[in-house]
């Protein structure tokens, strides 16, 4: 970073202390103009834009006409103030589990604050900052980097509670799907189908991804292989380079293809890849994704995924930080697993068969969850 950029920074942040501390006036306070910023801060219009830009989106200043106005009001002491922090608002999975937590808090009198890391490391470490210097009392967060930023919720002053994801190097306080059983499940699933070449399809970036760990077990529990060259790990499924991987592993199957997606998103994407090669599924290939999401449901064939309660997840993850709170506790290192289901569809079905095919009740599932 410049050190223009670093002194925007220091001057976003000096500006936050002063908004949550009352000095610039209650919540509906008219904030400097652009170029009063720029005076009193002694830097340039371009800089000031900035400021007042990162300010807004932080959630401490909103525009109303033409004027940028205060949006932070003090927490009042009959209410908790709870920072949620996840990967991406726009993706299914993680905005139902926003709702879910909402719910809980409202039930609760408490207030949230929710940001979204957006798949970047220092965007995560900015928003547990911005979380401590809001003043709140507990953070729930989805960890995107955790081998780059352990340290940072290690060296948190508030309790706080994963969602998904665990430390590396030490016990937190997690709510966590069974992903090497769930893995498990799809490999048996696969073998129960007759299917006998495998692959596995995940996101770029993950440290230790424990979905591929159990699809692999569960695969070697059966005397099954999961070749090197068919585990594909991709930045961005519309890249050129990742559609080559793609087409390479499907059309050099030696047989029927199963091929396990880290989650529904990215078994979505596998699906489309199918129809634009020829490639038919499940007779050519089967795919299984994860998370159940409504998507699931809706493409064609219909998507194969594993299923868990998303609304038990945020009520347990919510409960537990509320009991660290009262208690003052900052970690006991507990984790709470939900066990997940194997929901069958069209997607592995070949010819339609299969006796123990468990049918969703698609969006009523997972939104009741």
């Amino acid at each position: 970073m410049s050190a223009h950029g670093l002194k925007g920074k220091r001057i976003k942040e000096e500006l936050e202390q002063e908004i949550v501390s009352g000095a610039m006036g209650p919540s509906g306070t008219a904030f400097m103009t652009t170029r009063e910023l720029a005076v009193a801060k002694d830097v340039s219009l371009k800089t000031a834009h900035r400021i007042v830009g990162m300010l807004r989106d932080s959630g401490f200043l909103e525009l109303s006409g033409k004027r940028h106005h205060i949006r932070y009001s003090v927490r009042r002491n009959e209410k908790t103030l709870i920072g949620l922090l996840v990967t991406c608002l726009e993706n299914p999975f993680f905005s139902s589990l926003s709702r879910n937590i909402e719910d809980a808090a409202r039930a609760m009198n408490t207030e949230l604050i929710i940001a979204a890391s957006n798949y970047s490391a220092e965007g995560e470490r900015e928003k547990l900052d911005m979380f401590c210097r809001r003043g709140v009392s507990g953070i729930l967060a989805c960890p995107w980097s955790v081998d780059e930023n352990e340290s940072a919720y290690l060296n948190l002053s508030v309790p706080y509670v994963l969602i998904g994801r665990r430390l590396k190097n030490k016990k937190a306080d997690s709510v966590l799907v069974n992903d090497q059983m769930a893995a498990q499940k799809v490999a048996a699933h696969f073998i129960e189908c007759g299917l006998r070449d495998f692959a596995y399809v995940g996101p770029s970036g993950l440290s230790r991804d424990e979905r591929l760990l159990g699809f692999r077990n569960g695969l070697a529990n059966e005397g099954m292989e999961l070749r090197q060259e068919n585990i594909l790990y991709l930045e961005n499924m519309s890249s050129r380079r990742d559609l080559e991987s793609i087409a390479k592993l499907l059309n050099n199957r030696k047989k029927r293809l199963a091929v396990f997606c880290f989650h529904d998103l990215l078994a979505v994407r596998m699906l489309n890849a199918c129809n634009k090669l020829g490639i038919k599924v499940p007779d050519d290939a089967a795919i299984a994704g994860f998370d159940n999401l409504p998507t699931a449901s809706e493409v064609y064939p219909a998507l194969t995924s594993i299923s868990y309660p998303i609304k038990d997840m945020a009520r347990i993850a919510f409960e537990t930080l509320e009991s660290k709170i009262a208690s003052k506790e900052t970690s006991t290192g507990i984790a709470r697993y939900l066990e997940p289901e194997l929901i069958v569809r069209e997607s592995t079905m070949a010819g339609g068969k299969n006796g123990s095919a468990v049918f969703a009740q698609d969006y009523a599932m997972f939104y009741a969850s």
